[in-house]
């Protein structure tokens, strides 16, 4: 099964009851993915989500030195590899 791009006005739907999500972040060439399991919507417009993030963690220091990450929602058919 391949990526699918979902358009950011409609990405915040696919996580409103609250499933385990992927955040894949990466800086100083240290990549990172972490099971996510807090991921909110808090606007639609402009969209907005909230997460809690260890405070200590390598994906925590990720996210605060680059500005950036990546909340993959894996489908259904990977639920036992997630």
């Amino acid at each position: 099964m391949g990526k699918i791009e979902i358009p950011l006005s409609r990405s915040l739907r696919l996580i409103a009851p609250g499933p385990v999500t992927l955040l894949t972040s990466e800086s100083h060439a240290t990549p990172n993915i972490a099971a996510c399991s807090w991921a909110v919507p808090i606007s639609f417009a402009p969209p907005m989500i909230g997460l809690s993030l260890e405070p200590d963690s390598l994906t925590r220091r990720n996210v605060e030195e680059s500005g950036e990450f990546v909340l993959n929602v894996p489908p259904r058919a990977l639920a036992q590899q997630t």
